[in-house]
């Protein structure tokens, strides 16, 4: 009786656990929990087939290569620009647009002029001659001796630029490579004021890489024809630093301080060639007439 009691129990017990499990569905959680789909360790549910007999397809979606139209706007405002929100919406019509240069490969010059460089050089000058420290130290320096000197640099940097670009006859290239063997550009000093003008004596490549160089081209004919004409009778002539007439400066100047009674000029005070002789003037080789006879060339360079 004892028996049939327990069993009877442990029937009930057992049937309100099913129940439970029933109502709660943990039999599900816990195979959801270990990755199973039975209880039966013997199922082949729980096991993958090694073989499939059908193979699995991964489905991607792409987008359609076909062509799709626009989408279709109402007619009235179809053909309407967008407001512009920024300053720079207003170049939207340009951004298509590609500038293309026509090439131009010939060179390009410019007639190099020396009116800044006389002025420089003759301020440089007029403060050097009244500097009581540098006439102490330099008491036989005159300022033609500057301006000469800054007028064959001038000449040599034109002729510089011209050589970067080949474009230099024989004589003025030969002259050019005994002038730099006998003075290398590192013992000619240039002062501070000085360096951006001779800066711009070069030859330089354009913003637009079509476009050849740049460079100051001296004319084919630098002096004139006879040593008595003084200067050439050409615009460019008039541009570009008379150094023979430098020469005939100091030449002049030489035979005035070496007379018996020397005289040493000041300021303005040494004047060849005046416009009031009464006579004509030999200067440089050349003959002045009397102010009422000389031509235009004579009076620039008097």
């Amino acid at each position: 009786m004892a028996s049939s009691n327990s069993a009877k129990s442990s029937s009930d017990k057992t049937k309100v656990l099913q129940a439970l499990l029933k109502a709660n569905n943990l039999e599900q959680q816990s195979l959801n929990s270990a990755g199973l789909k039975s209880f039966d360790e013997f199922s082949p549910v729980n096991f993958e087939d090694p073989y499939p007999s059908q193979r699995t397809v991964a489905v991607q979606s792409t987008l359609s290569s076909a062509r799709q139209s626009a989408k279709q706007q109402d007619k009235s405002t179809a053909g309407e620009r967008p407001t512009p929100t920024v300053a720079s919406d207003a170049l939207i019509p340009f951004s298509g647009i590609h500038i293309i240069y026509a090439p131009r490969k010939k060179l390009s010059s410019f007639t190099p002029s020396s009116l800044m460089l006389d002025y420089i050089v003759h301020q440089i000058n007029f403060n050097l001659v009244d500097n009581f420290y540098f006439k102490r130290s330099a008491p036989d320096y005159h300022p033609y001796i500057l301006r000469l000197y800054f007028a064959i640099i001038f000449w040599i940097q034109c002729l510089r630029a011209g050589h970067d670009v080949a474009d230099l006859d024989v004589s003025k290239h030969q002259f050019l490579i005994r002038f730099l063997d006998a003075h290398p550009l590192e013992s000619l000093p240039v002062p501070g004021p000085l360096i951006p003008l001779f800066k711009t004596l070069c030859s330089s490549q354009p913003e637009i890489p079509t476009y050849s160089k740049v460079y100051p081209k001296l004319p084919a004919i630098i002096g004139p024809d006879r040593r008595s004409n003084f200067i050439r009778e050409a615009t460019d002539a008039f541009l570009l630093p008379n150094v023979p007439g430098i020469f005939a400066l100091l030449e002049n100047l030489n035979s005035i301080i070496n007379a018996d009674q020397p005289r040493f000029p000041k300021k303005g005070a040494h004047i060849p060639v005046t416009a009031t002789a009464l006579q004509a003037t030999i200067f440089g080789h050349h003959t002045f007439p009397v102010p009422a006879d000389r031509t235009d060339l004579d009076k620039w360079s008097e």
